[in-house]
């Protein structure tokens, strides 16, 4: 094998196999770290609790004052539940956002010399 295949097939091997590896870890780590970001799963496990640990304790009272209270602590569990459940949306959104993008990436790297090739054919024509 002389030096010329050698570089050939060396370039063929980091195109066809370490290039998309690379490519691919690189989408795995920001869909991680955007997962952290976000707090998907402690979100997901604290979904109905109250929002920032907000309640109210209860207290020595008449019906009234512990009505009070009851919906006073159910009003920051909805709050909670609405934000959280904002946020666990927006971050699935944009994780399957970079998904799609690192797949779109993938595909473009194998297809790129084809690209290339048709668009230098087409300038000759």
């Amino acid at each position: 094998m002389s030096l010329n295949q050698s570089i050939i097939m060396t370039f063929f091997l980091w195109y066809l196999k370490e290039a998309p590896l690379v490519i691919y870890k690189i989408f795995q780590h920001k869909i991680t770290s955007t997962f952290h970001y976000f707090s998907i799963d402690i979100l997901a496990k604290t979904l109905f609790a109250p929002w920032k640990k907000d309640v109210v304790p209860f207290q020595r009272g008449g019906i009234e004052a512990m009505l009070r209270i009851v919906l006073a602590n159910l009003m920051t569990r909805v709050f909670g539940f609405i934000l959280r459940t904002i946020i666990i949306f927006t971050g699935s959104f944009y994780l399957f956002f970079i998904a799609l993008i690192g797949t779109i990436c993938v595909i473009l790297w194998y297809f790129a010399p084809i690209i290339w090739l048709m668009a230098l054919i087409s300038l000759f024509i």
